[in-house]
């Protein structure tokens, strides 16, 4: 949870996560109100338009007051039953209750994800609505590779800065068990074809037509690059030998990443940062 604060304000640690993760901020809009009245009490000159002067940065900074994430797992194991917007929901529903804000303060939420899903258009505003926010809260929702949650908090950022908010939600959700799978093109073709068909033999026609290879999923689109035909590792590989980085180098900076983390478990740096789930049991039907 980000929002603006002035500079003497104070400042609660937050942490950043995947998974279903949020932040939220506030801040104060003292010194807006003062230049917009003095700007207001300078006569205009008569015959001749001012041209509009920019808008000046705000010194009010803009803090994240509030952090959390939903807890990692395996793939298709504790978390597998859970849809990626039941794990945004449960995420921010518990980061408003932890940041002890009043939830009518909160004007905007930005989520995003990586691959975002066909059953829902705009995890954003759903998650708002699940999470039981005020409907009046501005929600879009953003995706941009990996970078997506750097993209949600920088709205998020830009637009306490620019006066629009004062309070905002930033944040995004992946489930590796919930992603969407395409069918192949003469599968839709068919699926589209039985809906118009209006006789029985048109829709045998149109099933008899499909080969057992068509019906076979296929993987998801951001799995190969449409510009290169490549896919995320081998696109790596090339990126490792044309910077010069070694397999050795590569596994080095791995190690060091899952050595830190388990040390910062070890030392309870987490545990105010991931909150506790209950899903249902995922060996059970």
């Amino acid at each position: 949870m980000v929002k603006k604060t002035n500079n003497s304000g104070a400042r609660r640690r937050g942490a950043q996560g995947s998974g279903g993760d949020g932040s939220a901020a506030k801040g104060s809009d003292r010194g807006r109100r003062s230049r917009r009245s003095r700007a207001a009490a300078k006569p205009r000159r008569s015959g001749r338009k001012r041209a509009a002067k920019p808008a000046r940065p705000r010194k009010d900074r803009i803090a994240i007051v509030a952090g959390l994430r939903t807890p990692f797992t395996k793939s298709g194991t504790a978390l597998k039953r859970m849809r990626t917007i039941d794990l945004a929901t449960a995420c921010v529903k518990e980061l408003v209750q932890r940041s002890e804000l009043d939830p009518g303060e909160i004007g905007l939420c930005v989520y995003g994800q990586v691959v975002p899903s066909v059953d829902w258009l705009n995890i954003a505003r759903d998650t708002v609505l699940g999470a039981g926010l005020p409907r009046d809260i501005e929600a879009y929702s953003v995706s941009r590779a990996c970078a997506t949650s750097i993209q949600a908090m920088t709205d998020v950022a830009q637009t306490i800065a620019s006066g629009h908010h004062a309070v905002a939600i930033a944040g995004g959700a992946d489930s590796t068990t919930d992603v969407p799978l395409k069918v192949s093109p003469r599968l839709r073709d068919a699926l589209l074809g039985l809906q118009k068909a209006k006789t029985m033999a048109a829709r045998l026609k149109l099933i008899r037509s499909l080969s057992p290879r068509d019906l076979l999923p296929q993987a998801p689109g951001f799995n190969r690059e449409p510009s290169t035909g490549e896919q995320m590792g081998q696109a790596a590989e090339k990126m490792a030998k044309l910077n010069q980085i070694s397999r050795q180098q590569q596994d080095e900076i791995a190690y060091r990443s899952h050595a830190n983390a388990a040390r910062a478990w070890e030392n309870g740096v987490y545990a105010d940062e991931v909150m506790t789930l209950f899903p249902a049991p995922y060996d059970k039907p």
